[in-house]
């Protein structure tokens, strides 16, 4: 047995890691790509849902188009609704908020509350305290009185 590796190993080895690196940074850019897909989608489509969650904000009537909209634009709506109710007060979040309800969005956090994991249990109470209606107050605080914290 040879006391120094061989060529063979060495060349072997050096592959080895060379093609490590190349997937390794095939991954990254893979990675780098598909966060810019998505953020373009979210992007898109909060654009097209952001004038009609204005509209309601400024007072105006919920559109249809708002209360049904399902998947990415269900979402997008979601999301700007939650921005805004953390930036406005008064009448603009009153309206945030019966938007919400008419979205079944409400009765889904309050479903989350019941949640095995922790962090869903947290975002749920935390997005229905920024909702700020009297049923989204009364349900987390009688868990946690049963639950004896």
């Amino acid at each position: 047995m040879p006391a120094f590796p061989t060529t063979g190993f060495l060349l072997d080895v050096s592959a080895a890691g060379a093609a490590l690196a190349g997937s390794l940074l095939l991954g990254t850019v893979a990675a780098r790509v598909l966060r810019a897909l998505v953020n373009g989608r979210r992007a898109r489509a909060e654009q097209v849902m952001r004038p009609m969650v204005l509209a309601v904000v400024s007072g105006g009537e919920i559109p249809a188009a708002l209360i049904s909209a399902r998947g990415r634009h269900g979402r997008a709506a979601e999301r700007i609704a939650f921005a805004y109710l953390a930036q406005v007060r008064g009448e603009a979040a009153a309206f945030l908020a019966d938007l919400l309800a008419r979205r079944g969005t409400v009765a889904r956090l309050l479903r989350l509350t019941h949640s095995p994991r922790a962090h869903r249990r947290a975002r749920a109470a935390e997005r229905l305290g920024r909702i700020a209606s009297p049923e989204a107050e009364r349900r987390p605080a009688a868990r946690a009185y049963r639950q004896g914290r």
